[in-house]
């Protein structure tokens, strides 16, 4: 139950170099090694992120579609105080402050 998110990430294998501007017919003409790929998430927010598959390989001048979802802890709810006083000034009385003397 909440709110979450689910979005695609797209890795690519455009090669060694990494240049966004190689097209697929640029890698298929060449070598180029596949690719293999480890997400890791932070331990500190497991518990709200899902990403599969986080481990794979990509083939050269090939893509792999990462799916992530985010489901954010609930917000801990505000505690009441014990002992309170703004009850008491409500009722036109103001709790004493002072000693006797």
């Amino acid at each position: 139950p909440g709110d979450w998110i689910e979005q695609s990430v797209f890795l690519r294998n455009v090669g060694v170099s990494g240049d966004p501007s190689r097209t697929v017919q640029d890698v298929s003409s060449q070598q180029i090694p596949e690719k293999e790929f480890q997400i890791v998430i932070p331990e500190a927010i497991r518990d709200e992120i899902k990403i599969s598959p986080i481990v794979g390989t990509v083939a050269p001048g090939g893509s792999t579609r990462i799916e992530v979802e985010f489901s954010p802890k609930p917000k801990p709810k505000p505690v009441e105080v014990a002992g309170d006083l703004s009850a008491h000034e409500s009722d036109g009385e103001t709790p004493a402050t002072g000693t006797a003397g």
